[in-house]
C-alpha cells in the first residue's frame, strides 16, 4: 500500500514538473523573436509584434513600429526631417500610415490575414496571406521594400517565418502559426476531465442499479452538478473553440449524453428503492 501510495504521489510530482516545464518553454508568450530585419539603405528598420490570433475570424492583430535612420530624425528633437509614409499589404484592410515633417512615429496596428481550419482545436495551423512592407520617403511614390523583423507576443502561441525559396519574391513574406504544446496539454486534460465525471457518473449508477451500493438520495444533485459543469468546463479550453468542433461531437456531446443517462438510471434506482408504504 505504502508502495503504491508513493508511486502515485512520485507521477503527480513528474507530471506537474513536465506542464511547468512545458509551458515555461512554449506557452508563456514572452517576446521571441520569429524572423530578423535588414534595415535600408539609410538605416530605418520595422518591427511588427504579432500580440492576438483571432482563429474564428481568420486574422491576427499586430502592432507596426518604424524607427527611422539616424539621417531622416533631427537629433536635437528626434522629428522627422522629411514626410515619411509605410504601406502595409496583406492586411484586413489595406494599411497606409504616413507621419508629416517633425514628426515622431508612433506604433499602430494592424489586422493581418490567416488562413486555417479552427475545427482542428487544439492542433489547427495557420498561414498568413504575403505580407509586404513598404516605406516612402518624402514627395516620392517610388516604394522602398522593407524586410521587417517579427516578435511573438501571444501566450498560448508558435509561430514561424518559412524560408523562403530560389523562386520567392523578394520582400514578401509568411507567417505560420500553431498552437503551443502546452495549449494542446491543457486541453487534453480538460478533456480528460470531462471523460473521467462521465465515467464516474456511469460507474455510480450502474453499481447502485446492480444492488452493489445503498441508493443515496442526495447522490442526484451530485449528478446534475456533475451535467452542469460541463459546459463551463468546456469554455474552459484556451481560447475556446466554436461550438461544432471535433472536441464536441466526440467528447462533450457524449459526455452529456452518458450523464443524462446515468442520472436516469439512478433514477429509477429512487423509483424502485424508496415505494411508498
Amino acid at each position: 500500500m505504502k508502495v503504491r501510495v508513493i508511486a502515485g504521489v512520485v507521477v503527480v510530482i513528474a507530471v506537474y514538473i513536465t506542464t511547468i516545464a512545458l509551458y515555461a518553454s512554449t506557452g508563456l508568450g514572452h517576446p521571441s523573436q520569429v524572423s530578423k530585419s535588414t534595415p535600408t539603405t539609410d538605416g530605418t528598420t520595422v518591427t511588427i509584434d504579432l500580440n492576438e490570433v483571432h482563429s474564428v475570424k481568420g486574422d491576427m492583430v499586430a502592432n507596426v513600429t518604424v524607427v527611422p535612420g539616424p539621417g531622416l530624425v533631427d537629433p536635437q528633437t528626434h522629428g522627422l526631417l522629411e514626410d515619411l509614409s509605410v504601406a502595409v499589404q496583406s492586411a484586413v484592410t489595406p494599411t497606409r500610415r504616413t507621419w508629416a515633417k517633425g514628426m515622431v512615429p508612433d506604433v499602430f496596428p494592424v489586422a493581418l490575414i490567416l488562413a486555417g481550419d479552427p475545427g482542428a482545436y487544439p492542433f489547427d495551423h495557420y498561414r498568413s496571406g504575403p505580407i509586404t512592407v513598404e516605406l516612402f520617403r518624402g514627395a516620392s511614390h517610388v516604394p522602398i521594400r522593407v524586410t521587417p523583423a517579427f516578435f511573438d507576443r501571444v501566450p498560448g502561441w508558435m509561430f514561424h517565418s518559412p524560408s523562403r525559396g530560389n523562386g520567392a519574391v523578394s520582400g514578401v513574406y509568411r507567417v505560420d502559426a500553431q498552437r503551443s504544446p502546452s495549449t494542446a496539454a491543457f486541453a487534453a486534460v480538460l478533456v480528460g476531465a470531462l471523460v473521467t465525471i462521465a465515467t464516474l457518473g456511469a460507474v455510480v449508477a450502474v453499481q447502485t442499479a446492480r444492488n452493489r451500493r445503498k441508493f443515496q438520495p442526495p447522490m442526484t444533485t451530485w449528478f446534475a452538478a456533475m451535467l452542469f459543469a460541463v459546459v463551463p468546463l468546456r469554455n474552459a479550453l484556451p481560447d475556446a473553440p466554436p461550438i461544432g468542433t471535433w472536441i464536441d461531437v466526440s467528447v462533450v456531446l457524449w459526455v452529456i449524453v452518458t450523464l443524462v443517462a446515468s442520472m436516469c438510471l439512478y433514477l429509477t434506482c429512487w423509483w424502485r428503492h424508496l415505494k411508498p408504504e
